[in-house]
Formats: structure tokens, C-alpha cells, sequence
């Protein structure tokens, strides 16, 4: 039997549905803005992308902003050549991802999250892991493209016969890999979010695509 919400997003119009979609990955980036603020505000290590970009970063000698688009121009030549279908809205939106991280900056600032110690601390940067993985799964979910770097694993999920999750935490492992024999700093929270994100991720997308 059809649920009555999954029936009324089908029967959307077109517009309706892109402007859905866009209200859903600008949901999703900035509860990954969000996400990323609290784990750069632990100070227990980034998610995994942060670390290969903060690897660019000191191996070339370059400001975080350039290197953020060294590895997300870089990425994104190898979705174009391998997996056109990926590139959207989503991709697009995300190479403006450090705004949504600086607007994720002011809304979490009031909470001085970094002068946390001990449990606390450990339970804030849990808290930024979960939230950085909901937010990626939301704004991949409507499937109105991906993410340079997040584009990596779906590719994966497509070529290889494995589950999301598996490619998710395979994706993961080699961006924390490259981004520490380039110099990149990691810790706990790098450890957990490579834990918890591809379960979450492959829970999310799943659920949505009855609807998207």
C-alpha cells in the first residue's frame, strides 16, 4: 500500500520537486556546516574530508580555502569522466561548503563548545559526528547530486558489489590515509565519524529514495 506522503511527492510537479530537493540539500549542508563547526570546535580531529584537505593543505603549503578546491576540483574531474550522473545541485552547493561551516560557526559560537573537558567533550564531538552524517545523508538522499569527495563512495557503491556503507567506510579510510601521509592532523572524532557515517549514510538514502 502506497503511504499517502510517498504518494504526494510522486505526484509532485516538477518545480515543486526541485524546489523540495533544494530546500533538502540546503538543509542537509547546513546541518553538515553545523557538524563540522562542533568537531573543529572539540578539537579531536576532523571527518575524513576535512583531513585530506587539511593534508593538501600543509603538503602544498596553500591557505585551507585553496585546498579545499584542489580536492574538490580534483574530484570532481574523476565524477565527470566516470559517473556524470552525480553532478548537480548538490555539487554545486558543496563547493560553497565553507560558508555553510562558517554559518555553522555563528549559530553554534553562544555554546563555547570549545572550553568543553573531559566527557563532555567526548559526547560534543559524538554529537558533531552524527549531525555531519545525518546532513550528508539528507542532502545525497534527494539525489540531486553529490558532493565532489562525497561522490567517491556512491561511485563506488555503483561499480563495486558492495553496500553503501562498506564503500562509505572504504572512501573514508583512503581520505584519512592520503590526507595524514600528507601531514594532516586526526583523532578520535576522525576515528568515529569513519565509524559512523556509512551506516547512517546507507539508513538515510535508503529511507529516502521512496520518496526522491
Amino acid at each position: 500500500m502506497t503511504n499517502f506522503n510517498e504518494q504526494a511527492v510522486s505526484e509532485a510537479s516538477p518545480i515543486k520537486m526541485i524546489l523540495v530537493k533544494s530546500l533538502v540539500v540546503f538543509i542537509g549542508l547546513l546541518a553538515t556546516g553545523i557538524g563540522t563547526s562542533i568537531m573543529f570546535q572539540v578539537g579531536m580531529g576532523s571527518a575524513p574530508p576535512g583531513t585530506i584537505i587539511e593534508g593538501v593543505k600543509e603538503f602544498f603549503n596553500v591557505s585551507y580555502g585553496i585546498a579545499g578546491i584542489i580536492v574538490n576540483f580534483s574530484f570532481l574531474v574523476l565524477l565527470f569522466f566516470t559517473e556524470r550522473s552525480l553532478i548537480g545541485l548538490g555539487t554545486i552547493a558543496m563547493l560553497f561548503f565553507g560558508y555553510f561551516v562558517d554559518l555553522g560557526n555563528i549559530i553554534i559560537a553562544p555554546l563555547a563548545i570549545g572550553n568543553l573537558l573531559g566527557a563532555m567533550q567526548i559526547l560534543a564531538m559524538v554529537l558533531g559526528c552524527l549531525v555531519v552524517a545525518v546532513g550528508t545523508g539528507l542532502y545525497l538522499g534527494v539525489n540531486f547530486g553529490s558532493g565532489a569527495i562525497d561522490g567517491l563512495s556512491i561511485l563506488f557503491d555503483r561499480k563495486l558489489p558492495l553496500d553503501l556503507k562498506y564503500c562509505r567506510w572504504i572512501t573514508d579510510a583512503l581520505l584519512v590515509l592520503v590526507g595524514a601521509l600528507m601531514g594532516a592532523s586526526w583523532g578520535l572524532g576522525t576515528v568515529v565519524a569513519v565509524a559512523i557515517t556509512g551506516p547512517i549514510l546507507q539508513s538515510i538514502i535508503t529511507k529516502m529514495s521512496k520518496y526522491f
